[in-house]
């Protein structure tokens, strides 16, 4: 077996262990394990990543430190493979995660231009992007269109149509607030 197929055995059931398990602690091990035998296997760079970014409270590390290294490890493996647009989105809710709003911002405009006709991963970024910009910049109207014309090129993507439902529902509802408050 080489040294790259045992990384990926070992990032893989690191993996099954978190889902299948919930066992953060062996799931730690294996991931340290690969990354002693590839530091800079930039698949287990991102995913080691994600999996501090999700589970820093359970690896027993503190929500900053575990951010921090979590960034510097998805820095590393878009170093070696920039245009992996799941990386990128991981990166970009690191990044806000971590309250470093324009870096996510500017994270999740690259996901969305990297994406550009990519049918699996366009909605998906466009998804991410819009949510953000509806939640972190409030801004509901560049939110609104851009869901809009990801359901003119996805009109069936279901992330799109919830994500949009989601932002007429909040909007009516802070409608109906507005007008319930004026008639006071």
């Amino acid at each position: 077996m080489t040294t790259n197929a045992i990384i990926l055995y070992l990032m893989n059931y690191a993996h099954f262990i978190v889902k299948a398990k919930a066992n953060i602690e062996i799931a730690t091990t294996l991931y340290q394990k690969a990354l002693q035998l590839g530091s800079d296997h930039p698949s287990l760079l991102a995913n080691y990543a994600h999996f501090l970014m999700t589970y820093h409270e359970e690896t027993g590390s503190k929500k900053g430190h575990a951010l921090h290294e979590a960034q510097n490890y998805f820095e590393r493996a878009l170093k070696a493979v920039p245009n992996n647009i799941q990386w990128i989105l991981w990166y970009a809710k690191c990044l806000k995660r971590s309250h470093k709003v324009a870096q996510a911002e500017l994270m999740y405009r690259v996901a969305v231009d990297k994406s550009s006709g990519q049918s699996r991963m366009e909605p998906i970024a466009i998804c991410n992007y819009g949510t953000f910009i509806f939640n972190h910049r409030k801004d509901t109207t560049k939110a609104m269109a851009l869901l809009q014309n990801g359901l003119t090129t996805y009109p069936a993507h279901r992330g799109l149509l919830k994500n949009y439902g989601h932002m007429v529902k909040q909007l009516n509802k802070a409608s109906s607030k507005t007008s319930q408050e004026s008639k006071l």
